[in-house]
């Protein structure tokens, strides 16, 4: 096996004005953004916009169509309701929450609502849709306006039982509701903060997420309308997700979502033990259940929060959101490469439903090379800057801009070649070094 390692002490003088990240070569770039536009141009989507994670950060943001009626662009910072992505949010404070030890994962909720003393149910089935409670078929309508800890159990109070807890897997924007109820009381109990306050303690804030925010209704002037298939806009005047802002109240545009994302992997919020429980398949046991009809026992793999799935190489941490408002989002994390995928549109339609998401899924599929190790080839021609630790993987690297960066080491690791050509430049110390290896594109010197 060859290496070459090296070094560089330079002088630096370089200002990067893009709004866009610059982590990610231009040809790969480039051939994200063709692919998704002509996937775009013939699909019914009316706006749609998509960030993609690479060594942990942010690298990739675009957006193509409209946002509102008025013919206002969908930009990167165009914000749409993510819906059911917001349960990741939940299952992400209640692991902060567990891991401060003010909840325990498999203590009965009993022990934290009067309402449900008696209960079987644990924080671990309410996490991994184990409890037994159901989605919307056998529950009430909850209620209109924000958030609030006391109604939102109530609402969950109405819902037929169906089955034992830990039985069956049963999809349910109730049980994380339910979940989040839990977090406020616990959180105004031992920090005298509710719900919003511990998000913003514990995700907003060290994630700089300033649009990825709990709302309840549609009078963010920064929200896009929201669309079915044919191009009609939705009804407006809406405020009805408050009440599930756990399980689907937040909004969002793409640059915040895959830094959120990013910061998951990134372990800005728990800590990496934390992360490794979540990412685990919990599996019922089949016994006690199912006993509601008109429900989905659809068998999909859940860990705690996230549906887990594998592409034949590695495991892949995904979430979607429908909302009937005309929403529709995904989020995908690949933990084991430090990467993900990101979707945010402006278009759902309950009866076409499958359409969207046929097209989404096309579009994963279609870029998903991005968020694998090894490219052909990697052409740097733009500068790229960070600020943690960045580790590129292509057959052939090639390199003639500056590298611009406040902490962490900048690998290259190639199977064939790595290329440094004239523009090149990168101001390296201890804590700041390049490294170039040839070794086959796929060593053990990945820093996540």
């Amino acid at each position: 096996m060859k290496k070459i390692c090296l070094l560089f002490c330079c002088l630096l003088f370089w200002k990067i004005s893009s709004a866009q990240p610059t982590r990610m070569d231009e040809a790969t770039a480039t051939q994200i953004s063709n692919t998704i536009q002509a996937r775009f141009d013939q699909s019914n989507l009316t706006g749609l916009s998509v960030g993609i994670i690479y060594g942990g950060e942010l690298a990739y943001a675009n957006a193509w169509g409209k946002a509102k009626n008025n013919g206002t662009p969908f930009s990167i910072h165009t914000k749409t309701v993510i819906g059911s992505v917001s349960k990741i949010i939940t299952a992400i404070m209640a692991m902060r929450m567990i891991e401060e030890g003010d909840l325990g994962l498999d203590v009965t909720i009993g022990n934290y609502l009067d309402e449900y003393e008696g209960s079987n149910i644990t924080i671990r089935h309410l996490l991994c849709h184990q409890s037994g409670i159901p989605h919307y078929n056998n529950c009430s309508d909850g209620y209109n306006g924000q958030f609030n800890w006391e109604e939102s159990v109530d609402a969950v109070m109405d819902c037929e039982v169906c089955g034992t807890p830990g039985a069956q897997t049963l999809y349910t924007t109730f049980g994380i509701t339910l979940l989040g109820a839990i977090i406020e009381k616990r959180g105004l109990e031992v920090y005298n903060r509710n719900y919003r306050q511990l998000y913003n303690t514990w995700v907003r804030n060290p994630g700089g997420l300033t649009n990825l925010t709990p709302e309840y209704d549609d009078s963010q002037a920064a929200l896009a309308d929201g669309y079915n298939e044919t191009g009609i806009v939705q009804s407006r005047g809406w405020d009805d997700i408050g009440w599930r802002l756990p399980a689907g109240g937040f909004v969002s545009d793409i640059v915040d979502l895959t830094t959120f994302g990013a910061g998951i992997l990134r372990n800005r919020f728990i800590s990496q033990q934390s992360f490794n429980q979540m990412q685990v398949i919990q599996t019922p046991s089949g016994a006690g259940g199912p006993t509601c009809a008109n429900e989905n026992y659809n068998g999909s793999f859940f860990g705690l929060g996230f549906n887990i799935q594998t592409d034949g190489v590695r495991q892949i941490l995904s979430h979607g959101g429908l909302n009937d408002h005309g929403y529709t989002s995904f989020l995908f994390l690949y933990p084991g490469a430090g990467a993900g995928i990101v979707f945010l549109c402006n278009t759902y339609d309950y009866v076409n439903s499958n359409n969207i998401l046929n097209v989404l899924s096309a579009m994963q599929t279609a870029v998903i090379d991005v968020v694998r190790d090894c490219r052909p080839s990697r052409n740097f021609t733009n500068a790229i800057t960070w600020g943690a630790p960045l580790y590129y993987e292509a057959n052939n690297i090639t390199m003639n801009a500056p590298a611009i960066h406040n902490s962490g080491n900048l690998v290259f690791d190639a199977r064939s070649s790595v290329s440094l050509l004239p523009g090149f430049e990168i101001t390296a110390t201890p804590q700041r070094t390049f490294h170039a290896f040839i070794e086959g594109c796929g060593g053990d010197n990945r820093p996540f």
